[in-house]
């Protein structure tokens, strides 16, 4: 991990321009991080892994996404990936986070997602999917931005 630049664990992690590959059969435990970060890949499969933590939030500093499609190389397409047959189970913030287009996600189970003690950030869904969002290092929140006034207009305020 690099600790000086506050990256996040992570057991599997794909970095650069990934295509036509796959990712089948690992079993990962006691990931303190993300279990598999799919930066840069596309056009490709993640099939039939685990990712278990077995203990509660308290144990998991690092705690993230089960599986999360990112996009910190700026060449990343984030499409036609297909995501099935996983197994997520205990991670802190969710299980699947989605960005891009063309993806096929079915028949992954996703079991205590969202710790209910989890105070880094709010609780997301189970799988999301989000518009892409800025690079991260750590998860961004998924709550959109409270809507702005627009300039000229008055806002009233309850009394």
């Amino acid at each position: 991990m690099d600790i000086e630049n506050l990256a996040t664990p992570v057991a599997i992690d794909t970095a650069g321009n990934v295509d036509a590959s796959s990712y089948d059969g690992n079993r990962f435990q006691e990931i303190d991080g993300k279990c598999i970060d799919l930066d840069g890949f596309h056009d490709g499969e993640v099939r039939a892994n685990q990712c278990i933590n077995r203990h509660g939030p308290a144990a998991y500093r690092y705690g993230h996404y089960g599986i999360t499609m990112n996009n910190a190389n700026p060449d990343m397409r984030s499409q036609n990936i297909r995501l099935l047959d996983n197994l997520i189970d205990g991670t802190l913030y969710g299980g699947i986070f989605v960005i891009g287009s063309g993806h096929t996600i079915a028949r992954n189970r996703l079991l205590r997602l969202d710790a209910p003690t989890a105070t880094k950030m709010p609780p997301a869904s189970a799988a999301i999917t989000a518009p892409p969002i800025p690079r991260f290092s750590k998860p961004a929140s998924i709550w959109p931005a409270a809507p702005s006034t627009p300039p000229g207009s008055r806002q009233s305020h309850p009394r």
